[in-house]
């Protein structure tokens, strides 16, 4: 593990064009903010909302800080994207965590139906918060933990009524990356 003052290149941000209140597109909400030293969020951010936007179905937002998220606010999202690991190096042993009323904001806000996916360094948060774990299904475990060989695995959707879902098939997934 690296261990040195560095911070990723800053991604200049396009212009996002607003969209119309009146289209009915599913509404997504990227939290980000601290990442490991070798993503760049800021830049994954910025490409996220430009693939899902650019399709015409979905409004994305962004916010870096977290700490004093509300289940009122994200109530306005039918989605919520993580693209969050709360340390500078994997094996950083303190992680920078939300704070209580944040954390419980975004447990409630899935508990009550909220959609929620956890984004690549996502996986490396939360490996000593066990509530995380169950709401994300797992994650990697320093020492213990590394990325899968290249290959193939079953996708299988559970809810294809849902707005992300919609049109997916079941599948078998080959990936040659993390």
């Amino acid at each position: 593990i690296v261990k040195y003052s560095y911070r990723p290149p800053e991604t200049v941000q396009r212009v996002v064009v607003p969209v119309n209140p009146s289209e009915k597109r599913v509404k997504v909400l990227i939290i980000s903010g601290r990442n490991s030293y070798e993503h760049d969020w800021t830049g994954v951010n910025n490409t996220l909302r430009t693939l899902l936007q650019d399709t015409g179905r979905f409004d994305v937002r962004i916010t870096e800080d977290f700490d004093f998220g509300t289940l009122a606010m994200l109530r306005h999202y039918d989605v919520v994207l993580l693209n969050y690991s709360s340390r500078w190096n994997y094996d950083d042993p303190a992680e920078q965590r939300w704070g209580a009323t944040a954390e419980s904001a975004l447990f409630d806000y899935v508990r009550g139906g909220g959609g929620l996916v956890a984004y690549h360094s996502s996986l490396t948060f939360g490996y000593n918060w066990p509530e995380y774990r169950q709401l994300v299904g797992a994650v990697m475990q320093p020492g213990t933990s590394r990325r899968s060989p290249p290959g193939a695995f079953p996708l299988h959707i559970v809810d294809r009524t849902h707005p992300i879902t919609a049109g997916l098939r079941e599948f078998v997934w080959t990936y040659n990356d993390d």
